[in-house]
């Protein structure tokens, strides 16, 4: 069975995605500034000097300002033609300058443009060796600015993963953190330069993009790492891709997924149905009691239906109310919604198949809305039951000639019949609160001529007489000779029975004096 989840952790989807586009916009402007470079367009001048060695039409070194320059690594045999070529589109011309200096040893200088900023471009034999050197152009207010060399530092020292890729998927160049991750830390300063293939960390076909969670396999020693690749389409099939690190997401998934089977499993086995609908209002958790008390399938919910189509379909099984009408009915459902918002929705759903519901809405994190579903069905019935037994004994002590009286333990009024009400004038039924034994006593005494007895027995329970009945003789206003008859009962009760007529009882039976010490102490 599928369950549905919706729990909320501190380091959310949409924090790790917002981070990951800022870093990703951040490192896409860097490099492409500094890598990306279109070859037909003049290149920028890096901090430090720029300067390149060839023997003959071999390149044999070059500056780390010079590297950074090209953009990408440059084997020794094509090098003079790549150089060649970016320079040229810095001083028109310079190409033939540098054929006629390597054949003739004719040294050359030259104005031009790289990155908006004036440089001068000059060349000169050395040592059987042509040196090529890029020289800002001083002006009165220092040289031109040139960011170039900042770009390209920051985009090595970058936290995630960068690297380029040509059309066939080789990597022609990666940051720092790429050839840490490929174990090459400490050859990544050579790497840029050098003319071996680059490890390939995340392979994708040609044409086709790298967005998505990928993972680098671990060993016995290093667990798999999980990584948010984003990737972007340059000119001729190229491709810049980054790599962020994943694995605190990947974890604190993980720890979702095992928090929502725990739940899972406890909600299994839950008598009581529950539903878990999302902020729009489409089931997100249930568990299989649900199925049971709504007679709805399984899969049907792992459909994860709306509000509205669960309750229709609960309707069609007849597990909802008859309702009068239709419209009513719709009416109810959305009262039911924003009461279960608020937290007050709870009520009881009397079935046409003779169940009762106990259907309580609560409210959920995120706007989300809970239903509990209990079927109080044998609850109902035993209070049913005892209701009709309480309505069954107090017929039969209404049919009773003689007035009754019954107090529990702490003195509250807890049953009386119709021969009660007639002779003391009240019906301690109709009032909202229990009556206590000295207000009854109080009637009594005020409907009755001055009696010891009943002033002994205003003192009960605070005072309790020896636990025996006992009968004695009062005189009632109206009707004359009474006999009240005390009997304790189980639980510390006290049944009081008043018959018109004398009891026949001696004057002062011992339970009666005990009770009068009592009093007088």
């Amino acid at each position: 069975m599928a369950y549905g989840a919706m729990m909320g952790i501190s380091l959310s989807a949409g924090a790790i995605i917002a981070l990951f586009s800022l870093l990703s916009a951040f490192s896409a402007i860097a490099l492409m500034a500094a890598l990306t470079r279109d070859p037909r367009r003049p290149p920028s001048v890096a901090g430090g000097r720029v300067f390149f060695l060839f023997r003959d039409h071999e390149l044999a070194d070059a500056s780390p300002a010079a590297l950074a320059m090209l953009g990408r690594p440059v084997d020794a045999h094509s090098g003079f033609a790549v150089v060649a070529e970016m320079l040229e589109g810095c001083a028109p011309g310079l190409r033939q300058n540098m054929e006629i200096l390597l054949r003739d040893g004719t040294p050359f200088c030259l104005n031009g443009r790289s990155g908006g900023a004036s440089v001068e471009i000059c060349g000169r034999q050395m040592d059987q060796q042509v040196r090529i050197e890029v020289m800002p152009v001083t002006s009165a207010d220092g040289p031109a600015p040139d960011v170039t060399g900042d770009l390209a530092e920051m985009a090595a020292h970058l936290p995630l993963l960068a690297w380029r890729c040509d059309s066939s998927g080789r990597v022609t160049w990666a940051n720092r953190a790429y050839l840490e991750a490929a174990d090459q830390g400490e050859t990544a300063g050579e790497c840029d330069s050098c003319a071996a293939a680059l490890p390939v960390l995340f392979p994708a076909e040609a044409g086709t993009s790298l967005t998505g969670r990928r993972t680098l396999p671990g060993d016995r020693e290093r667990a798999p790492k999980w990584f948010e690749v984003k990737s972007v389409s340059l000119e001729n099939g190229q491709m810049l891709a980054f790599a962020l690190h994943a694995d605190p997401v990947v974890r604190a998934e993980a720890a979702l997924r095992n928090f929502v089977q725990t739940l899972t499993k406890t909600f299994a086995h839950l008598p009581i149905g529950l539903a878990i609908f999302d902020r729009d209002r489409q089931l997100a958790l249930f568990n299989p009691a649900l199925s049971d008390l709504t007679a709805l399938d399984p899969g049907w919910l792992s459909a994860r239906p709306s509000l509205t189509g669960f309750l229709d379909r609960m309707r069609e099984q007849r597990r909802l109310p008859e309702p009068k009408d239709y419209k009513g009915w719709r009416q109810r459902i959305a009262d039911l919604e924003r009461a279960a918002e608020d937290g007050t929705y709870e009520e009881h759903w009397p079935l046409p198949t003779g169940q009762t519901y106990r259907v309580t809405g609560r409210p959920h994190p995120e706007g989300a809305v809970a239903f509990l579903f209990e079927d109080i069905t044998a609850s109902i019935t035993l209070q049913r039951q005892f209701r009709a037994e309480l309505d069954l004994g107090q017929a039969v002590l209404d049919t009773m000639p003689d007035a009754i009286a019954v107090f529990a333990a702490n003195g509250d009024l807890v049953l009386s019949n119709d021969a009660y009400a007639a002779m003391w004038g009240n019906d301690p039924r109709e009032l909202l609160v229990f009556c206590r034994i000295a207000e009854a006593v109080g009637t009594w005494q005020g409907a009755c001529r001055p009696s010891p007895e009943l002033q002994a027995l205003a003192g009960w329970p605070e005072r309790k007489p020896a636990r025996q009945a006992f009968s004695t003789d009062l005189v009632h206003k109206r009707k004359g000779a009474l006999a009240l008859t005390v009997t304790p009962l189980s639980q510390g009760a006290l049944l009081c029975t008043f018959r018109e007529g004398l009891s026949g009882a001696p004057v002062a039976p011992p339970a009666l004096q005990a009770m009068r010490e009592t009093a007088l102490r």
